[in-house]
Order: structure tokens, then sequence, then C-alpha cells
């Protein structure tokens, strides 16, 4: 079952936790998935499910229609009441999106016209749950699935052994605030919980 990865909330906020562990044996990339606007994302196999490990960076939805950009905290903040399906760059600034994606809300993740390159779906909790517990739970998991880049603040980084690469994004809530930028990343999950709370409409 092929799993999309990208830069968005999930419920795995134990991501950015870590202990040190020796360095493993890491898997390689193994092939290349595009989105709608040709834009190329390697991924891997981690245990079984195939993940992108670059974040997500389209402005379209799969039929074609354009996913609206905003450029401000208002914006962001008039699309979560009127359940616009909106993107951003964190701190509204085009070159972080080179590197860290786009930041979509809910309303673009759960679009029925599909947010996510053909083949490939928005990961369910059950597979970010199956993820985390493969790599050892809540207080292990980030160590072998965090960048071993310095993008990561105060030795936050990991040995990224998974391959899964993450990055951190930061995020930016309902309101349109951005934080969390070199110490957080989020991640979206498309299972809906019940029931649903403003709180889960975050995106990083």
């Amino acid at each position: 079952m092929k799993t999309l990865y990208f830069v968005i909330f999930s419920c795995l906020t134990l991501l950015l936790f870590s202990c040190k562990k020796e360095q493993l044996d890491v898997p390689s990339v193994i092939g290349i998935a595009k989105d709608i606007d040709d834009n190329s994302y390697n991924y891997t196999e981690i245990k079984g499910d195939d993940w992108m490990i670059q974040n997500l960076n389209t402005s379209r939805f799969q039929n074609g229609d354009t996913i609206l950009r905003v450029v401000s905290a208002q914006g962001w903040k008039d699309a979560y009441f009127s359940g616009t399906p909106v993107w951003t760059y964190y701190n509204n600034d085009s070159v972080m999106g080179a590197k860290y994606g786009k930041l979509y809300n809910w309303f673009a993740v759960n679009d029925t016209r599909g947010i996510a390159p053909d083949g490939w779906h928005v990961a369910t909790k059950s597979e970010w749950i199956n993820l985390r517990e493969s790599y050892g739970g809540d207080w292990a998991a980030g160590y072998y699935l965090k960048s071993n880049s310095n993008d990561w603040l105060n030795e936050g980084a990991g040995n990224n052994e998974s391959r899964f690469s993450a990055l951190p994004g930061g995020k930016v809530n309902h309101a349109g605030n951005t934080y969390g930028f070199g110490g957080e990343v989020w991640f979206w999950t498309s299972t809906i919980e019940t029931p649903a709370t403003p709180s889960s409409n975050f995106a990083a």
C-alpha cells in the first residue's frame, strides 16, 4: 500500500522526541513519484510501506483545480472559518517552500478532488502508528525518522535510519500563526477524529 508523506499535521507529535542510539544501516531510495504540477518526490520502503521523503509542494488537486494560496494570517484564518482549501508557505516565504514544501489546511487535505499524487494517499492514523511502533514507539521513533541534518536546532537531529527524512518545518495554526520552525514537524492524517475539534486544523 503506497502512503503519502508530506509536511502537515498528524497525531504523531512524538517525532519531536528522540533518544540517541547507534547509527544503523540506511535503506535506499527506491523510486520517484510525481504530482500533477510535475514536482518529483523520492520515496523509500519502510517496514513494507512506501513513504515519500520530500514534503508535498503541489498547487493543484488531482483533477487540475487550483488550491488557493493565502499570503496572510488573516487569509488563513478566513479559510478556516469558511472551510476553504488553501496552502501557504511558512512566514509566506517562497524560499522556504523549495526545501520544506507547502503548508496545507485540513480542507485541502480532506478534499474529495485529492491532494495526493496519482496512486498515493494521505496516511491514515493507523499507518502512522504502525510507522511509529516500527521504530520503538513514542520516545524512540523520532531519532530514526528525523533527518540527520543541521536543520534541527539544539542537537535535535536524528540518524534518519528509516530514510523518512523528517525536517523541522514548523507549523501554522487555524489563526494563521506560524511557529516551531527548527524544532517541530507535524503531519496530517486522513483519519477524522470524533468529535472533530478546531485544534485538529493545524498544518505544518
